[in-house]
């Protein structure tokens, strides 16, 4: 007989292992995207009736605009989507988990309902009121400030007013950030 597992537990994992299942689809959708729409430049073109010049002109136009849509904005999108849900989903479940906090240790307070910094508000209570100092606070923090630059400032911390860099590493090249686990996300600055 297999390990039991509770439920909520079971819950937070496949909604992190569907994130991932959900992130490799798409990559693989665009991929195929990529090439039909490749595929149809090609065949617009060549119904222009075009001169072999003029043909070459038009699709040098189209390949750029299709690298720029595939290689860069789609990619970026997505990625940036990724994370927004990642973070989401974090969010939530540290919620469901101070409401757990708070059914089973009679004397913690009510569980917080965070209006600002949803990571600072759990840690807090985690870390001050149940007795939870475990968690990786600093991952979190990382993945709560790239979601905010994400969400707003399309992704370009130049414009971002605050970005906390003593605990938060920017690279020195300030176009990459590498968030532990999760692939390299393309920020153009």
């Amino acid at each position: 007989m297999g390990i039991l597992i509770s439920f909520p537990r079971a819950l937070t994992l496949a909604a992190f292992s569907g994130l991932s299942s959900y992130h490799e689809t798409m990559e693989s959708q665009m991929r195929s995207a990529a090439e039909a729409e490749k595929l149809a430049a090609e065949e617009s073109i060549r119904k222009m009736g075009l001169s072999v010049e003029e043909e070459m002109q038009e699709w040098d136009l189209a390949m750029q605009n299709h690298d720029m849509t595939f290689n860069m904005l789609m990619p970026n999108f997505l990625r940036y989507s990724s994370i927004v849900l990642l973070f989401l989903v974090v969010e939530n479940k540290l919620g469901e988990l101070a409401n757990v906090a708070e059914q089973t240790h009679p004397k913690s307070p009510k569980a917080p309902n965070p209006k600002g910094s949803v990571v600072k508000t759990y840690k807090r209570y985690f870390a001050e009121e149940v007795g939870i100092s475990s968690l990786d606070w600093q991952t979190m923090h990382e993945l709560s400030a790239i979601r905010n630059c994400i969400v707003h400032a399309s992704g370009k911390w130049g414009r971002m007013a605050i970005v906390d860099t003593k605990s938060f590493m920017l690279p020195p090249a300030r176009h990459s950030i590498s968030v532990h686990k999760l692939q390299v996300i393309r920020i153009p600055v």
